[in-house]
């Protein structure tokens, strides 16, 4: 169960960034459609990643090490991210997005959970 909770944040976590986005773009005049296209768009996404894996690895069952928890979120947020991008409309050149977006999605996500990792051995030590 704990394992579907993970997939289903990191793929929330992305699918809520790019949605929020979206409504900025067509209610507020954001510059894209894809939030990993113009440089606020890349730094409040991986913001919301960075501290969804925070709040996840921080919160995460004894069972599980803080290693697996970023794996599972980053499984999740990049499926979202290949079915946002093709929802949006992918252009021609998707597949070099695809791995321009993992190298922005997967680091985000590591350091968030290694964050959550010291959040939890802090809070560990202090109870």
């Amino acid at each position: 169960m704990s394992e579907g909770w993970h997939i289903g944040v990191g793929a929330s976590a992305f699918g809520a960034a790019e949605g929020i986005w979206l409504l900025g773009h067509v209610v507020l005049g954001f510059p894209s459609r894809w939030v990993l296209e113009p440089t606020p768009g890349i730094v409040f996404c991986l913001l919301v990643l960075a501290l969804s894996g925070t709040a996840m690895a921080a919160t995460r069952k004894d069972g599980m090490s803080w290693l697996q928890s970023f794996a599972l979120m980053a499984a999740g947020a990049y499926t979202a991210v290949v079915v946002a991008l093709f929802s949006v409309g992918p252009g021609n050149l998707w597949p070099f997005v695809l791995l321009i977006d993992a190298v922005f999605v997967i680091p985000a996500l590591f350091i968030g959970a290694l964050v959550g990792d010291l959040v939890r051995d802090v809070r560990g030590r202090a109870a």
